[in-house]
């Protein structure tokens, strides 16, 4: 068993370089450059900005996504080996905190010189600043001062987070931005991280998607206000503005402002692609969803994304093998799950439906989702596909009548039922409650069998101009 004292030494242990070490591999997160060294996420992030550790970001404003060339950073810690070291002394010897000395009189009046020339600076910005805007001149754009270094932290660490997607991640997501905004309130970039979290929650937690893209909404406006520049907030807002709020014409140009400020922000391209995607530019979906892979070949979210787009897009085989793969290779990512269900629902594969539809409820605890795949697999092992149907409407009926259920879904399932009664009867009522899971029917399957009827297509009609 290691003691104690034996966990210290390795821990402040650096690695052995070898020839394999410089061959061009690289580090993808924080946690594996710390893992690396052999410190915590904290240490590390402090060796960036303190030492000048090598460390590269995907092109765009304070994003999550780091990376290292391990080459660099075995340059770089041959060049700072002695620093370094006398960094162990105080990590190791004084629990991580260098004793703090009172500033002597040479320092004092250095810092009161720099002071002051910065005043000067600033005043004389004003005032050119102040002649342009009378001149009627275009005034240049000037970044905020960056936000403190802890609040950064705490926004890459929520940015981690985001990207895990899962109920406790998103969860841990908002508390970090909001710790952020705490420590800085005008953190345009926390607010949008807030604002994107706020998106994904009503998929991957219980809040409500009301709830979930009000919040998302206001929150992205937000940071708007404080830095119109911000890509994320704006691809935020569009995708609030299109699931949430039907407004396709104010979500494109979101997302098309977003891509225009950051053309490598992945999400921006990600979230548009899903939204030409529910407008029924299949093409159009894949060459974004295309394009954010390329920028983040890791992100599990892109990969099934743009499997469900394959399968929208005619290429079935392809989209549904690669789902099947993540779903295996990513048991707890929820995405591969859902997607899996309503495939097998499409194509009439009840068994896979239940299956994988049960995985993706105890992923979320979500308990009416569970009693409704109950009541399925009463159905289908009664009657087959009808019975299981028919017991799912009853269920979902039964949601409602509770508070908790959506008049959407009724209508849903009495499309594959071919209900022309209830269809008609609870799309009419989802249009009226807003209800956010409206958009494509027209090219949804369950209704295929209506999409000539005159009032599904009034009624389709009227989704597309309720924005």
């Amino acid at each position: 068993m290691t003691s104690s004292h034996d966990k210290t030494r390795q821990d402040t242990t650096w690695p052995v370089t070898t020839p394999a070490a410089n061959d061009g591999r690289r580090l993808n997160s924080w946690k594996e450059v710390a893992a690396y060294f052999g410190r915590t996420d904290r240490t590390v992030m402090r060796w960036e900005v303190e030492r000048g550790m090598p460390i590269h970001r995907v092109p765009g404003m304070l994003k999550s996504r780091i990376y290292a060339e391990v080459g660099e950073l075995e340059a770089w810690r041959r060049g700072s080996q002695a620093l370094l070291e006398e960094d162990d002394t105080v990590e190791v010897g004084t629990g991580g905190a260098a004793p703090e000395t009172e500033p002597q009189p040479r320092q004092l009046v250095s810092r009161q010189l720099w002071f002051a020339a910065g005043l000067v600076i600033f005043g004389a910005l004003i005032a050119l600043i102040i002649q342009l805007w009378r001149q009627g001149a275009a005034v240049p754009f000037i970044p905020a001062a960056p936000p403190p270094l802890a609040a950064q932290r705490l926004y890459v660490q929520g940015m981690d987070e985001w990207e895990r997607r899962t109920p406790a991640s998103l969860n841990l997501a908002v508390s970090k931005f909001r710790q952020a905004i705490a420590i800085h309130p005008g953190y345009a970039e926390a607010y949008a991280g807030l604002a994107e979290s706020y998106d994904l929650l009503r998929e991957y937690t219980l809040m409500p998607e009301e709830q979930s893209y009000s919040l998302a909404k206001s929150t992205a406006e937000h940071a708007l206000k404080l830095n119109d520049r911000v890509a994320s907030a704006h691809a935020a807002l569009a995708f609030a503005d299109y699931f949430g709020f039907s407004d396709p014409a104010g979500a494109r140009k979101h997302f098309q402002r977003a891509i225009e400020l950051e053309p490598r922000n992945e999400t921006a391209r990600h979230w548009y692609a899903s939204f030409l995607s529910a407008e029924g530019d299949y093409a159009g979906a894949l060459r974004q969803i295309n394009a954010a892979l390329a920028i983040d070949p890791t992100s599990l979210a892109i990969q099934a994304d743009r499997d469900l787009f394959l399968i929208r897009n005619g290429q079935a085989t392809a989209g549904v093998a690669d789902l099947k793969r993540l779903a295996t290779d990513h048991p707890a990512f929820l995405s591969p799950h859902n997607y899996l269900a309503d495939y097998a629902m499409s194509t009439g594969d009840n068994e896979a439906f239940i299956r994988q539809s049960l995985i993706a409820a105890r992923l979320t605890g979500n308990a009416a989702r569970l009693d409704l795949l109950e009541a399925a697999r009463k159905g289908l092992d009664k009657g087959g596909r009808m019975e299981m149907l028919r017991a799912m409407y009853a269920q979902q009926a039964r949601l409602f009548e509770e508070g908790i259920g959506k008049a959407a879904d009724m209508a849903h399932t009495a499309g594959l039922i071919g209900d022309r009664a209830r269809v008609l009867a609870n799309l009419s009522l989802a249009l009226d409650r807003h209800e956010t899971e409206l958009l494509g029917i027209d090219r949804d399957p369950a209704y295929r069998a209506f999409l000539d009827d005159p009032e599904f297509r009034r009624l389709a009609s009227r989704l597309k101009n309720a924005g």
